[in-house]
């Protein structure tokens, strides 16, 4: 490692020691060139694989340099800049934050250390013109047994500086996405009803909601018959800095008696039921033009899975919230629960913010298809979606201001 990447991050001496060993395992991590791989050892530290900051500096040929706030420190490359806080997993990627899925972490008072694999999906997204850093398996060997932990002094609180600021987290801004639209009709029911007239109508109603009585910003992806890309909805979305994404849809089936709501969280289908679901969905991918940037084009070579993870769990919370208040209102409504699928749309976003896909029913379900038509159903749905998004806001500001 440099000297002067390593003076740079040294944690500052006022701050309280507490010894804690850390696993002697060790990895490392590759990044992949045209030339020899490049490695860094990798430390594994309370169940997660980290890197330091200062190697990773060295690697990628920046610099680190301290912060005047909270003791932060930022990596600078080319014109970007990074900020890691101690013992936060909130970081900023050229003023733009992220929160990693661990913290950040101090060893032997001379080097912060990062979450590695997280860290690695922010900065190929931040300078894609870099070479691919992956984790690569490799023996065991053991840590230092001199090594200690530092760790914030009274335990349990944040260090000054370091608090997860709630100007910056709270959620101001919501995407509303309606699916289809334009030459992409959705699915179509045996009145002819379309998915994308009803999903527009119960859209604009919760953007207007969502306005009017919570004093938020409501971004629709499109407020009018036309046809948007799923590449350029993500777009939209993370133009506008959204802080939730949601995507609202009709479902469809090729049985008849099948009715109900249900609202999805992006990851594996676990039936094949969901699956299908998710296919029908993509399949506006076959209408889309081949040289329009597609979402997951757009940071391929990313790892995205890692860096989507930190918005799982807001994600099913999202979910469960708005599924609680449209079963509870919205009479007789069975009940489909809450549930994963790969939705291409959400993968666009899932990296920047809590994204679900809402099917509002089955419109090829006579039944369903009737009332989805009615404006006093479609208020009620709008209603009930918007319930679930305030529910969620004042829980999740509520732990904001507690840390």
């Amino acid at each position: 490692m440099k000297n002067e990447n390593r003076r740079r991050a040294t944690l500052p001496a006022s701050l309280l020691v507490a010894c804690a060993l850390f696993s002697p395992l060790r990895s490392f991590v590759s990044a992949g060139t045209t030339e020899a791989p490049v490695t860094i050892p990798a430390w594994r530290i309370g169940g997660g694989a980290y890197v330091s900051l200062g190697d990773l500096a060295e690697i990628l040929g920046g610099r680190l340099h301290p912060l005047p706030s909270g003791g932060k420190i930022g990596l600078r490359k080319g014109g970007n800049l990074i900020v890691f806080t101690p013992f936060s997993s909130v970081v900023t990627v050229n003023d733009v934050g992220f929160r990693l899925p661990l913290e950040t972490r101090y060893y032997n008072t001379e080097a912060l250390y990062v979450p590695s694999e997280a860290v690695l999906a922010l900065l190929a997204r931040a300078m894609p013109g870099l070479p691919r850093i992956q984790p690569v398996d490799k023996p065991v060997h053991a840590a230092p047994a001199s090594a200690r932990e530092i760790q914030p002094p009274n335990p349990g609180m944040p260090l000054p500086g370091t608090k997860v600021d709630p100007e910056r987290w709270t959620i101001d801004t919501v995407i509303i996405d309606p699916g289809h639209g334009g030459r992409d009709p959705g699915a179509q029911g045996k009145r002819g009803t379309k998915e994308k007239d009803i999903v527009l109508k119960v859209s604009v109603r919760l953007a207007a909601l969502l306005e009017k009585r919570l004093g938020v910003r409501a971004v629709l992806t499109r407020n009018t018959d036309r046809f948007v890309t799923l590449g350029q909805r993500a777009r939209i979305a993370r133009k506008n800095q959204g802080k939730l994404f949601v995507s609202i849809h009709c479902n469809a089936s090729r049985s008849r008696r099948a009715r109900g709501f249900e609202i999805y969280f992006l990851s594996e289908a676990r039936t094949e039921e969901a699956a299908e679901v998710a296919r029908r969905e993509n399949a506006v991918l076959d209408l889309e033009d081949h040289d329009e940037p597609a979402a997951m084009d757009e940071i391929e070579g990313i790892q995205f899975g890692l860096l989507s993870t930190q918005f799982l769990k807001e994600s099913q919370d999202l979910a469960a919230d708005i599924r609680a208040e449209v079963v509870g209102s919205i009479r007789p409504l069975p009940d489909r629960g809450v549930r994963q699928a790969n939705f291409y749309v959400m993968r666009g976003t899932m990296g920047d913010m809590p994204s679900v896909l809402v099917e509002i029913g089955f419109v090829s379900n006579p039944a369903e298809e009737r009332q989805m038509r009615q404006r006093a159903y479609q208020r009620k749905m709008a209603e009930a979606i918007f319930n679930g998004i305030r529910n969620f806001k004042h829980r999740y500001e509520s732990q904001l201001t507690k840390n």
